[in-house]
């Protein structure tokens, strides 16, 4: 939004969130691969890790705030923070 004389212009319309489909692409691959009990490319950790990571996005996206993944997990490989 664009403030000019004391009124608000709205100057852009965000459409879908690309990131919202590309998580759901993952998610429902990892749980395919589940499904049909295929090995997994990587481990259980490196997915806990992924999936905490993107609620903390979620998180921080929706209040604005600065999410420190260290206070909340621990890592248990070197990927994450």
């Amino acid at each position: 939004e664009r403030i000019q004389a004391g009124r608000s212009q709205l100057l852009a319309r965000e459409g879908s969130n690309p990131f919202a489909t590309a998580t759901a692409v993952r998610l429902r691959a990892f749980f395919d691969q589940i499904k049909r009990d295929v090995p997994m490319p990587r481990g259980a950790a490196y997915h806990r890790e992924m999936l905490a990571l993107a609620l903390a996005a979620y998180e921080s996206a929706e209040t604005g705030r600065r999410i420190e993944m260290a206070e909340r997990y621990a890592p248990t490989s070197a990927f994450c923070c």
